[in-house]
């Protein structure tokens, strides 16, 4: 990649000091791997690139005009899949308003995404599902998955079997709805049968709106699970001690829910790189990716995810095998270098458009 040493760079990040896995995982991770240096920029200040995460207040940098400096918006979720104006998206947008997330009024989180998308000058997003609807508001769309390689090095897995099923669900407190669609009763239906045991890596507290107002107990949310469900609080090293005393890892979601549909496969990578099988619900990124690995372990119904289940229950070489053909697809498709050199590429091509662009007006 071209030399950075005299190029400006800047970025909105998740977290102040980059400790979000939005910043950790995707561009800060990048920067840091280069040496590179970012400011934490406000609209106005004279850069050559700035790249906006997840919290970035896209209701001023959307009004950015047009110049020198180039922006590139990391839009990891399918914001643009939940319809205009609806309940969800109108709480969204005013709830970031309101709570000055937002500096400008911003009713309709979805229409701030879109005006965003048109501004940018090139979009990043996780999936190709994604960059299709993107693609209709910005010329320039790449597909990044986060980067997992230097967090989470494997745990051995442990040799004997005391007959209970060990699960690992990681991830956000407010996800742990998904529970309650089809799994729910797929869990109640083998722990009559075995001993099943849910493992939550997972926040001990949660906002309940827009990450800032409120707060949720999460041992109240596993309270309401139908089998045992301990609570791990999440860690880098918590994460991988209890995906190492686990058979499979689960990622249940709403498929009746838009948004929830069009998550990447980010989270079904990072529990294949832990060393475990991993059983999904049917989202379009997960069926795509299992399918490709050589297996498809995808549910719909509740039925589905009983089958799926009870079959690595009572199969180590499945276990086994499953776990093998998804760490084959991470090394065939999914290594930090790869992703590390996707970054490098555009940020040459951006920095090669601010370039063509000061030789134009200069």
């Amino acid at each position: 990649m071209s030399d950075l040493s005299s190029v400006r760079l800047g970025y909105v990040p998740c977290a102040a000091d980059h400790s979000a896995p939005g910043d950790r995982r995707r561009f800060a991770h990048w920067a840091a791997a280069r040496g590179v240096w970012l400011a934490h920029p406000s609209p106005g200040d004279d850069l050559d690139l700035v790249v906006l995460s997840a919290r970035a207040d896209i209701s001023r940098w959307a009004a950015e005009p047009r110049g020198r400096t180039r922006l590139a918006y990391d839009l990891v979720d399918s914001y643009l899949a939940v319809r205009q104006r609806s309940p969800a998206d109108l709480a969204r947008g005013m709830g970031k308003s309101l709570l000055r997330q937002h500096r400008r009024w911003t009713p309709s989180f979805t229409s701030a995404v879109i005006a965003m998308c048109r501004r940018a000058d090139a979009v990043i997003c996780s999936t190709p599902e994604q960059r299709e609807t993107i693609s209709r508001y910005c010329g320039d769309v790449r597909v990044i998955l986060d980067i997992h390689e230097q967090e989470l090095v494997p745990a051995p897995r442990p040799a004997s079997d005391d007959g209970v099923l060990r699960l690992l669900w990681e991830g956000l407190p407010d996800n742990l709805t998904g529970f309650h669609d089809a799994l729910s009763p797929a869990l109640a239906q083998l722990h009559q049968e075995q001993p099943v045991e849910l493992h939550i890596v997972t926040d001990e507290t949660s906002a309940r709106w827009l990450g800032r107002v409120g707060r949720h107990r999460t041992r109240d949310a596993l309270a309401a699970l139908p089998v045992p469900a301990l609570l791990h609080p999440w860690s880098t090293g918590a994460l991988v001690s209890v995906a190492g005393a686990c058979h499979a890892g689960i990622i249940p979601l709403a498929l009746d829910n838009a948004f929830a549909m069009g998550k990447p496969e980010n989270k079904l990578l990072l529990m294949w790189r832990l060393g475990l099988p991993v059983v999904t619900s049917a989202t379009p990124a997960y069926r795509r990716v299992m399918r490709a690995a050589g297996h498809d372990l995808t549910c719909t119904t509740a039925q589905d995810w009983a089958v799926v289940l009870r079959s690595l229950r009572d199969d180590p070489a499945l276990r086994e095998q499953v776990a093998r053909e998804g760490r084959r697809y991470l090394e065939l498709h999914h290594t930090r270098d790869s992703l590390l050199t996707a970054w490098d590429q555009i940020v040459d091509d951006l920095l090669g458009r601010a370039e063509h662009l000061r030789s134009a007006v200069g």
